[in-house]
C-alpha cells in the first residue's frame, strides 16, 4: 500500500513538473525588426542664422523633415518572468534638416498670397547612413507566459557608426537638395551614443510591434584643425553653426524567429 501511494505521489509529482515547464515560456528571442524613422537635429546655438540677402534670419529643426527606413536584427534573453536585456543591429540614416525660419507674420501671408509664384526657403541637411546599435533593459509589467502575448517596456543606451555622411542645401527659390563644395569640406563624426527608450507588444506567433525615441549627446560636426566648420557653412550662407545633436522616433514592426522552434 505505500509503494502504491509513493507511487502516485511522484507521479503527481512528475505531471505538475511536466505541466510548469510546457508552461514555462522560454527566454531567448531574436530576429529581425523594420520600420520607419524619423530624425531630426538639436542643440543648436541661437545665435544660428541664415543671410538672406542684406539680412540675417533665425531658423527652425523640424523633427519630422527627415522620414527613412531601418532595419536591425536582435538578440533578447529573459532573465526573469519580468526582467530581461535586448541588443541590436542594424541601419538606420541619422540627422536632419535646419530651415530659415518661416516668416508667420501677416504682411507675409498677405504677401505670399498675392504671389503664387515665391520661392521656397533655404535649408540645409545634415545627416549620415550608418549602424545603429541599441543595448536595452526589458521589463515585462505582465510577466512572460507560454501561448500568451508580451507586453515590454525598454529603456537604455544607443552607439551610432557614421558610415557615409549626407550634406546638402537647398538654396532659396529651389525645391530640392544639392551637393555642396563647400559643405563637403565638412566632417561628420563617426561615432555618437546617447539614450532611447520606448513599449513594444509581441504577439503570440512572434510577430511584434514597437515605438521607439532615442536621443545622441554628442556633436556630430567635427571642428579639425585644416577646415573649421562655421567658416563653410558661413559659404553657404549660414553663419555660427558649429554643434548640432540627433534625435529620432521610430515606429517597428518585427518577428521572433525563436518562435519557430517552440515545442
Amino acid at each position: 500500500m505505500k509503494g502504491i501511494k509513493k507511487t502516485l505521489v511522484a507521479g503527481a509529482l512528475a505531471c505538475a513538473t511536466l505541466n510548469a515547464a510546457q508552461a514555462e515560456c522560454s527566454p531567448w528571442s531574436y530576429g529581425v525588426k523594420a520600420g520607419l524613422s524619423v530624425s531630426s537635429i538639436c542643440g543648436i546655438d541661437e545665435k544660428v542664422r541664415f543671410v538672406v540677402g542684406a539680412k540675417e534670419e533665425g531658423f527652425e529643426n523640424p523633427m519630422f523633415a527627415l522620414p527613412f527606413v531601418n532595419g536591425f536584427v536582435y538578440g533578447e534573453y529573459a532573465f526573469t518572468d519580468y526582467i530581461g536585456m535586448e541588443l541590436g543591429a542594424g541601419y538606420m540614416q541619422l540627422g536632419g534638416t535646419l530651415c530659415k525660419k518661416e516668416d508667420n507674420s501677416a504682411s507675409a501671408n498677405n504677401n505670399n498670397s498675392n504671389n503664387s509664384g515665391s520661392k521656397s526657403e533655404p535649408a540645409c541637411k545634415i545627416a549620415s547612413h550608418g549602424l545603429y546599435v541599441p543595448l536595452s533593459l526589458c521589463v515585462y509589467p505582465m510577466g512572460r507566459e507560454e501561448g500568451e502575448g508580451i507586453f515590454k517596456l525598454f529603456v537604455g543606451t544607443s552607439a551610432y557608426f557614421s558610415m557615409k555622411k549626407v550634406l546638402k542645401f537647398k538654396e532659396t527659390g529651389k525645391d530640392t537638395y544639392e551637393e555642396n563644395p563647400e559643405l563637403n569640406k565638412v566632417d561628420l563624426e563617426t561615432f555618437d551614443v546617447g539614450v532611447q527608450g520606448g513599449i513594444g507588444y509581441e504577439f503570440s506567433f512572434g510577430l511584434s510591434l514597437e515605438a521607439r525615441y532615442g536621443h545622441h549627446f554628442m556633436n556630430r560636426i567635427k571642428d579639425n584643425s585644416t577646415t573649421k566648420p562655421d567658416d563653410q557653412f558661413a559659404k553657404v550662407k549660414i553663419n555660427g553653426l558649429t554643434k548640432v545633436n540627433n534625435r529620432y522616433f521610430m515606429v517597428n514592426v518585427g518577428y521572433n524567429i525563436a518562435s519557430l522552434f517552440k515545442a
